[in-house]
């Protein structure tokens, strides 16, 4: 129950042109113990907006030629075109069955990582005395404790 916080409720009355767009919170309460075992919380709804009441205005298809206007797929390469002439196939290239989108793979190689360059960070160095093989004030300090 924890995983679910919200709730969106379409609703269409018979009769009713009006289509209701409601979203509600939901709430976890304390169980009462005198209507349940107490084990499960008691479930509220809390308005939490949008909440919308739609009304549709268009309620007709439009004429044949409009409609086929509108609905018209882009031609794309690799299709007979009106004259029959087929444009030639692109490789890695394909289109979706919706609306023709043009959908391309592309191919790459193995990236060698060994050679990628990373960022040093100064905290895994030995400091400014390891660098210039200078032990010795390391070594004086340690033996004076």
């Amino acid at each position: 129950l924890a995983m679910v916080d919200h709730v969106y409720i379409l609703s269409a009355e018979e009769g009713s042109a009006q289509i209701r767009f409601r979203h509600y919170t939901i709430v976890l309460k304390k169980a009462d113990p005198k209507t349940s075992d107490g084990r499960l919380p008691r479930i509220e709804l809390e308005e939490s907006g949008p909440a919308m009441d739609l009304t549709p205005r268009r309620t007709h298809f439009a004429s044949e030629d409009l409609w086929k206007a509108a609905t018209r797929k882009p031609k794309r390469a690799g299709t007979p075109t009106d004259g029959g002439v087929v444009a030639k196939k692109q490789k890695n290239v394909s289109w979706d069955a919706g609306l023709g989108d043009t959908v391309g793979q592309v191919h790459v190689g193995r990236q060698d990582l060994s050679m990628l360059a990373l960022r040093k960070t100064k905290a895994l160095g030995k400091g400014k005395g390891a660098a210039h093989g200078d032990d010795s004030s390391e070594d004086s300090h340690l033996e004076s404790i």
